[in-house]
Parts: C-alpha cells; structure tokens; sequence
C-alpha cells in the first residue's frame, strides 16, 4: 500500500535529454536539493521512443543531444531547453517550437526554480 500512496503522490512526469554525464549529475542534484523525489517521477532518455514511453509532462533538453529537434517537434511547449551560450542561433530554433529556453549556466541556476512548485 505504501507504494501506491507514493505513486499517487507523484503527478510531475519530467525526463531529461542531456548529451553530457556532467549535465546529469547537475540536474539530479537540483532535483535533490529541492525535495520533489515523493512528487516528481523523474528518468533520463537517451531517445525519442524512451521519452513517448515515459508520457513526459515536462521535458529537460540539452539542445546539443542528438535527438534536441525531434524532441522539440513533439513536446515543444512542454520542453525545458538549455543550450550553449555563444549559439543564439540553436536558443532560437528551441523557440520556435515554443520551448522555454536558456543558456547553460542560466538553466541551471532556474533549475532548482522551477521544480521547486512540484515540491511538498
């Protein structure tokens, strides 16, 4: 039974798409640091197919993952994105798909911002 509660509590789907172990670990610890692990189901793709199979609600993406623009096509607005800083031109793609988009470092400093309101 306690395992149902814990799924029922769990309404946020989030996947992550990174293309680095660095960018990895760094989001693990956002998620840590901000407490959701009771609300937030939480899982890294390495594909398309993976991350359909997982329903996302809202997607992680490292503009620089093989699969970025096929993952923008299909989750656009539901799609978090980071991408390099001297690549406006990458930034500007992700916004026509109408992803939320930044550069790395800002990313990362919002991260832990932005899946603070799926925290208990």
């Amino acid at each position: 039974m306690g395992g149902e509660e814990s799924s029922a509590l769990r309404s946020t789907r989030v996947v992550s798409l990174v293309a680095e172990g660095f960018f990895r670990k760094k989001i693990e610890d956002a998620l840590r640091n901000v407490g959701c692990r009771d609300t937030i189901e939480h899982r890294f793709c390495d594909s398309l197919t993976d991350t359909r199979a997982a329903r996302p609600t809202m997607v992680l993406l490292d503009l620089e993952h093989p699969h970025a623009l096929t993952t923008l096509r299909e989750f656009g607005v539901n799609v978090v994105a980071f991408g390099p800083y001297m690549n406006d031109e990458l930034r500007a793609i992700a916004n026509t798909f109408g992803a939320t988009v930044y550069c790395r470092t800002e990313f990362f400093e919002q991260l832990q911002q932005r899946l603070r309101p799926y925290a208990p």
